[in-house]
């Protein structure tokens, strides 16, 4: 939970803690890491680390800045300091959420727009969210640098793109890793990010074909990490290993068990501490398969051909990890026009129930309707629901499941003329209403605390198409962040016009406040 918003004795603050960068007011600098007094075992554990009067760590034990690792097995790294933006022209503002809830007990705890004249649109928007700061990395596409901000307390620093291609695992203090490109990874420090070599690799390999390593911390902070093979060389695709410490060294599993097919959606640790892997089977997109690690393969229940892998979202462990409340296993993804959650405590008791209040939006008219018969018929459009693969589920620090997502409404009529021997359709009118929902899910389902918050400027897609929002949700402790595009400048959004560029919406939220 962010220092100036404690309820708990899970962290140790002055009580009168204001969250700021650079400076944070209170919590007194930006220490390394974010490192605060270890919650992993009890919520009023003190930790051997010492502590400063903001229960900071003491800056004499730490040995981020020299680059000389952290004391806890790493090895020495180097410091990539937090640099200039690249495109710091992005304008920031207050988000309204005034008819939602204001003062002490509002639950939103951080809401800003950003609007970047440089950017039209983002393919990816990434959060790390730390007890005192929220890191935001988005990039318009693969090939172009990413743009970076850290917010607190209302206040964006731009800094230049965070290292490695993303955010891979958190201490239960809030210390962020990131992956890093061939046999080395990244670990947040003060003032930027220690890029760290992967030491003693058993893996046996072609040295270009290392592609990246995943760090993955355990619930109890020790580093395990997983290492990507390119397999160029041999038959196209990526080769994952697991690495486990072990005597000072590794212990080598193979993610992937038999064809290499089957990519691996996520790879990490349950709530129990179990090291497991959903894997997407490659002949068949709409199966799933998942595996604890020393245990058979389970298939998924089957789909009806009405998703897909990016719809899959599975929560990261908890952090810090203070218990297991909720069902060790799940995944939250659309089936049959509704969202359902997949839920067990053991691969062979997994049960997806559908989520009361979450359908999807239903196919909408297609602008080019393919067809061979006249007269090409107009079409009209008025639904609500959750807007395509817009939705995310995280977990609190006990475990707990909450479920975020867009709910939209959309009123769109289209009429069409036919063109040789297909009718295309030219949209006439298109209107777009919405709301971000935080919704407390049960084990089977069931629906709990919600909070809804409106989104002004919300942009409708073209009918016929999916959407193409960006959307991003992370959690730690008791608190959520989110990013989404409100607004885009794209061929298929409306309203449409030269003067329209990306508007992101990015909060923060306090769900124990949430009623």
């Amino acid at each position: 939970m962010y220092c100036s918003f404690l309820r708990a004795p899970t962290l140790l603050c002055a009580p009168t803690l204001l969250f700021a960068l650079p400076l944070v007011i209170g919590c007194n600098e930006r220490v390394a890491g974010d490192e605060q007094v270890d919650t992993s075992q009890t919520e009023t554990s003190t930790s051997e680390t010492s502590t400063s009067e903001s229960g900071d760590p003491d800056p004499g034990d730490t040995e981020e800045e020299t680059g000389d690792g952290d004391g806890d097995g790493e090895p020495p790294g180097d410091l990539i300091p937090d640099g200039e933006a690249l495109n710091p022209d992005c304008e920031v503002s207050p988000g309204d959420h005034s008819g939602v809830c204001e003062g002490p007990q509002c639950p939103i705890l951080e809401d800003i727009e950003l609007r970047c004249p440089h950017l039209d649109f983002v393919n990816r928007i990434e959060l790390g969210l730390t007890p005192s700061r929220l890191y935001v990395d988005y990039r318009q596409s693969w090939d172009e640098g990413s743009d970076s901000f850290i917010l607190a307390n209302g206040e964006v620093d731009f800094v230049a793109p965070l290292p490695g291609p993303g955010f891979s695992g958190q201490r239960n203090d809030g210390t962020l890793y990131r992956a890093g490109e061939g046999e080395t990874y990244h670990r947040q420090v003060e003032g930027g990010w220690l890029q760290i070599p992967l030491l003693g690799n058993p893996v046996e390999f072609d040295p270009d074909d290392a592609e990246a390593v995943w760090p993955r911390p355990s619930l109890d902070d020790e580093l395990h990490l997983m290492f990507a093979e390119a397999l160029s060389s041999q038959r196209g695709g990526t080769k994952f290993h697991w690495l486990a410490p072990h005597d000072g060294g590794w212990v080598v599993e193979e993610v992937t068990v038999g064809d290499v097919a089957r990519w691996p959606l996520v790879v990490d640790f349950d709530p129990l501490g179990r090291r497991h892997v959903w894997m997407e089977i490659y002949d068949e997109p709409e199966d799933l398969s998942f595996r604890v690690f020393g245990e058979p393969e389970t298939q998924l229940p089957a789909f009806s051909g009405d998703a897909y892998a990016g719809r899959n979202q599975v929560p990261t462990p908890p952090r810090p990890a203070l218990g297991a409340e909720g069902p060790p296993l799940a995944m939250l993804r659309a089936h049959q026009q509704n969202l359902v959650l997949l839920t067990g405590h053991d691969p062979g008791d997994l049960i997806e129930t559908p989520i009361a209040g979450a359908r999807h939006l239903e196919d909408r008219c297609d602008s080019d309707y393919s067809s061979f018969q006249a007269p090409c018929e107009p079409c009209e459009y008025d639904d609500a629901g959750v807007e395509f693969s817009n939705y995310e589920l995280v977990r609190g620090s006990h475990g707990e499941l909450w479920g975020v997502w867009l709910w939209i409404s959309v009123d769109a009529s289209m009429s069409s003329q036919q063109v040789d021997n297909t009718c295309v359709g030219s949209v006439d009118s298109i209107e777009a209403t919405g709301e971000l929902r935080i919704v407390e899910l049960g084990a089977d389902a069931s629906v709990g605390r919600q909070l809804a918050i409106p989104l002004d400027g919300l942009v409708a897609f073209e009918i016929g198409s999916s959407s193409n929002r960006t959307f991003s949700a992370t959690a730690y402790d008791d608190v959520i962040a989110v990013a989404l595009e409100v607004a885009v400048d794209t061929d298929y959004a409306y309203p449409f016009n030269d003067d329209t560029n990306l508007m992101t919406r990015v909060m923060v939220i306090d769900t124990t406040l949430i009623e």
